[in-house]
This record gives structure tokens, sequence and C-alpha cells, in this order.
């Protein structure tokens, strides 16, 4: 029997394939839809890019992760596999970060570079990116690659139309390069948050100095400054600290502030509890853990009574 110009014996190798490596049935067909040809890919063919990424550095589990999200890697030659290296190399990002640059952007394997990348490259040298910039850009953020370089470009011009200083672009963008890949009205909408919030101006502000908070979900932001400001915060020390409405108000605030106004800590005083890691916090304060089990259970309790 044949599916399309595949036999199924050949999809049924490939699930096998899959299966054995640990992805369940239904992960391995997603898989193959995504490219359906690696069908075609012999076994010998599979296992030879496996053991690559692997020498690369990567674990079982992140080259399963690679494989279900971009297949098509399995079908790339060695020699399209070590350029890549090479070119991430050239640009200074670092040896033991290239496994992460795979993890996150496995793409890059089927992007020109000459055409493509280094162009990209351009653009980032065009905003006013030093050599270190473009560094820093690509080994956190090495996706924006995908992205084309006129978008890249767009959204740069965009961020000093809405009043990032010129100056300050390239160090906004070596921070979060990601921001590039967003939508303008994405970016706009944080903007008319932030001025709503805080007054014209206070966007831009935010933009440059915490640039940051244009990757956090904009009702998260407003739910963790409507929290912070029931429990005593000012709207002017929140525009000073604009990273402190960017930890959410269910996960941290809330709970840490029930914990530590029982302790009679004046939460409000002190704001270091806001953007200590869940470890540190639970390292400093040793029944929290416990306090957590039950807020948990309360929370889940009152959900399931609710109307």
């Amino acid at each position: 029997m044949y599916v399309g110009q595949l036999s199924m014996e050949a999809v049924d190798r490939t699930v096998r394939f899959l299966r054995d490596r640990g992805l369940s049935q239904t992960q391995a067909l997603r898989t193959i839809s995504l490219q359906v040809t690696m069908c075609r890919y012999s076994t010998e063919l599979m296992e030879t890019k496996i053991e690559w990424l692997s020498n690369l550095g990567l674990s079982h589990d992140k080259i399963n992760s690679i494989i279900r999200r971009f297949p098509h890697i399995l079908g790339s030659s060695l020699e399209n596999l070590q350029t890549t290296v090479a070119w991430f190399l050239s640009k200074g990002v670092p040896e033991t970060k290239i496994p992460y640059v795979f993890t996150i952007f496995p793409q890059s394997v089927f992007f020109k570079q000459e055409d493509n990348l280094d162009q990209k490259v351009e653009v980032f040298k065009e905003i006013g990116c030093d050599e270190s910039q473009i560094t820093r850009i690509l080994t956190l953020a090495p996706q924006v690659l995908s992205h084309k370089a006129d978008k890249l470009e767009y959204n740069a011009n965009y961020l000093v139309e809405l009043g990032v200083p010129a100056e300050k672009l390239p160090a906004v963008i070596a921070r979060v390069p990601a921001c590039l890949g967003l939508s303008s009205a994405r970016i706009k909408e944080t903007v008319d948050m932030l001025d709503e919030m805080f007054g014209a101006g206070a966007g831009a502000h935010a933009l440059t100095w915490n640039p940051v908070i244009l990757m956090h979900n904009i009702g998260e932001l407003r739910r963790s400054f409507k929290y912070l400001v029931s429990i005593g915060f000012t709207k002017e020390r929140l525009e000073k600290n604009t990273r402190l409405i960017t930890r959410s108000a269910s996960r941290f605030l809330r709970p840490r502030a029930q914990f530590l106004r029982s302790k009679g800590v004046d939460v409000v005083s002190w704001t270091a509890w806001i953007n200590m890691s869940e470890n540190d916090f639970k390292g400093e304060y040793p029944g929290y853990e416990k306090f957590m089990t039950e807020y948990k259970a309360r929370q889940k309790k009152r959900r399931a009574s609710a109307p």
C-alpha cells in the first residue's frame, strides 16, 4: 500500500525508528507530517546525523526535541552542519553555546550564509551594533535570523519611532534581540499600555531601560501592576522600576506577599522578594514551600467551588 508516493512500509519503518528513540506514536506521526519525505531517509543516514548532534554536545532528549520540531535536519548533509557551526563560530559565538544554537534554531542549517545570514548581520551593523553586541544577539537568540532582513530593519526603526533613542538602540537589541521578531502591533500595544499606566513617554523609557518587558504578556503585566498598587506601591515607584511588574501576580507576587506579611515583613519598603528566583526565595524562607502547598490547595478548592 502507498501513501502518495511513499509505501506504508517506509512510513512504518520511520515510525518505528522514532518510537525507538522514545517518541510516542502520535509524536512520531506528527514529526513525519512535517517532513513526509523523511520516510525515504535510510536508518543509517538518520543515525549519522544523530551521532553528529550527539558529538556536538546535545543530549538524547534535546536531539528528540529538534527532530520533532525540524525533522529536515536528519536529511541535511554533514557539510551543511559543519559549515553552519563554522559560521556561528566566525561571528564570535562561543563553542560551548553551539549546542544551544542548534536547539533553538536548527533551521539555520538550511539558510544560505552569503545571501541570507550575512545580510541579517549587516542589518545589525547598520543599526549600530558592534561585534560584541552582534555576538550576543546570535548567542542569546539565534532564531532572530529566521526573520527577513526587512522585518528586522523595520522593527528597529519602529522602536526609534516610538521614542527609543537611536544611540541606545544597539544596546536594547543586544539585550533582547527577540523583540525584533515581534509584530509592530504587539510592540505598540506594550508602549500604549505603559503610557496608560504611567503617563506619556513612559513606554519609550521602559523600552530603553527594561526592553525585556516587550516579551511579557500584556494581560499579566496589567494584573501585576494592579496587584502591586493594591498592596501599597505607588505608580511613580513602579515606573522607576518596571521590572517589578514583570513578575506574575498569581505565581509569585500574591503568594509571596501573603507569606511575608504573615511573618510581619513590610513588603512595600523591601522589594528584593519580588525579583528573587524561586530557589533563592525558598532558601531564604524554608517555610515557604509548605505554605505554597497549602496555598495551591486553597486555590484549587476555591476554583472548584466557584459557580
